[in-house]
């Protein structure tokens, strides 16, 4: 009789031990499959936050580039109109190109 009450009891424990294997094994198989959807979803994040300043440091590069440009010409034509008014002033003031 005890004999039948602990064999009973191994078999019962046996069956809950497998119960509770199989149930841990389905919960990390389904954390993983998880886990790796988390890892798709921050590579993606990652991907189009990488596109996304590339697109915005072309975009400053451009704008850099166009104010740049623009503040040398500017500056080349002032430089040209301060030359021009120097040489004006060169030809007025000199005394051989004044006559008596």
């Amino acid at each position: 009789m005890i004999d039948d009450i602990a064999r009973t009891l191994r078999h019962e424990m046996r069956t809950l031990v497998d119960e509770v294997a199989r149930s841990l094994r389905e919960e990390l198989h389904q954390l993983k499959g998880e886990l790796q959807q988390d890892r798709q979803r921050f590579k993606n994040d990652m991907q189009h936050d990488r596109e996304q300043l590339k697109q915005e440091l072309q975009q400053y590069r451009q704008e850099f580039q166009e104010e740049l440009k623009n503040t040398l010409q500017s500056m080349f034509v002032d430089l040209a109109k301060e030359l021009k008014q120097q040489i004006r002033d060169e030809k007025e003031n000199n005394p051989l190109r004044q006559h008596p």
